[in-house]
This record gives structure tokens, sequence and C-alpha cells, in this order.
């Protein structure tokens, strides 16, 4: 059994439409399942997925949405 060594979050303010996509414009690798991710327009929609990678990457994640507030 590999262990999982890292996660890849992706993101975008576009979604893929599709369940298990990673098609996003933007990606960041974490050792960890929590990251913070940085340099978000303000008021815009954001859309994310994460995949685990051990060697090999998994399917991408449901995805998630939310809207950065306005600074």
């Amino acid at each position: 059994v590999a262990r999982v060594v890292g996660y890849i979050i992706y993101y975008g303010t576009q979604s893929p439409n599709a369940f298990g996509s990673c098609a996003y414009s933007q990606s960041t690798f974490s050792t960890t399942p929590t990251v913070t991710v940085t340099g978000l327009a303000a008021n815009t929609t954001y859309y994310f997925s994460v995949s685990s990678y051990n060697g090999l990457e998994s399917p991408c994640s449901g995805e998630v949405s939310t809207v950065t507030d306005t600074f």
C-alpha cells in the first residue's frame, strides 16, 4: 500500500464542470491536507478541487466554490 506523500490543490475562476476533472487554471502542492491559497482577486468566485499524490495522482475530488471577500 503506497502512502500519500502530498496533495495537489487545483483552483481557478472557471469550473471544468466534470466530476473528477483536474482541469483548473492553477494548482499548488502541499504535504498536508490543509493549505492557504493567497493572491486571489477580491469579490470573485473560485472553484477548488484536490487530488492525492503518492507517485501517481488520484482523480480530483468533488468541487467546492467560494466567493472571496471584498478587500
